[in-house]
């Protein structure tokens, strides 16, 4: 597959590393970097043909990361700031992107489907609740599945109250945070997870995918808002959500 990466940073390169034994890799960036795979400038994305857009756009660079974990005390502060760059980003590439099926990596990624939904004709999804129950699962010590939002999602079948969520969420966060703080980002941890989810996505046999999508009609009491809840999904198509039995208490912390 021919596959666009919008914004090559160090995720970007990482997940198109781990994609290039079985893919074409194109970018566009602001900068052109010095790497083995192919540079388009921006007026030739719209005449290009592309399986998909991957938008791995970097906010947060090596350089200014102590800066902001000085300002900011969570995870869910710094996508705040990550939404306005990105979305600045993307207001000055939106116009040339070409017909693709598009895939968000950047943060706040539930945010950034909703914008690009509301704003192309294109078929958006988001990666990224599956590294929520990564952490989660590791918090619980047991095998978790996420729903909701990225970074402020709910864990499935072992939450007792609100009280027990914001507790284990703080928890979760402030690893994350600490670990981002000292460390960056776990790139190859990010790589991995996404070339599973691509298989997956794009596999001959059904699967059942948690991603993000946005939902104009009412789902759970939802609507007009972008979150992660379980997908079928057949050769790049979601082809139906799955239906789940939530608790009172997961609905409630959906809203």
């Amino acid at each position: 597959m021919n596959l666009l990466f919008l914004g090559l940073g160090n995720t970007g390169i990482s997940i198109a590393d781990r994609l290039s034994k079985n893919n074409n890799i194109f970018y566009y960036d602001v900068v052109k970097k010095n790497v083995a795979y192919k540079y388009l400038p921006l007026t030739k994305l719209k005449k290009s043909n592309f399986d998909y857009i991957i938008v791995t756009l970097s906010s947060i660079s090596i350089l200014n990361r102590l800066k902001l974990c000085s300002k900011y005390n969570t995870t869910y502060d710094l996508r705040k700031y990550e939404l306005v760059k990105n979305k600045n980003s993307l207001k000055k590439i939106i116009n040339y992107l070409p017909n693709s099926k598009v895939i968000v990596v950047s943060n706040p990624v539930d945010d950034i489907v909703t914008f690009l939904s509301k704003n192309t004709n294109l078929d958006v999804i988001g990666f990224g609740i599956s590294l929520d129950a990564l952490r989660y699962s590791n918090y619980f010590k047991q095998k978790i599945n996420c729903i909701g939002l990225h970074g402020f999602s709910v864990p499935l079948k072992v939450l007792k109250s609100k009280t027990h969520f914001l507790k284990s969420y703080s928890a979760v966060d402030l690893k994350l945070f600490n670990s981002f703080k000292v460390n960056g980002i776990n790139y190859d941890l990010v790589s991995k997870e996404f070339e599973l989810f691509f298989n997956k996505l794009n596999s001959d046999k059904q699967n059942t995918l948690y991603l993000s999508k946005y939902i104009s009609k009412d789902i759970l009491g939802l609507e007009n808002i972008s979150l992660s809840l379980p997908y079928f999904v057949k050769k790049g198509k979601v082809v139906g959500l799955k239906q789940i039995k939530l608790t009172s208490l997961e609905k409630n912390l959906l809203k």
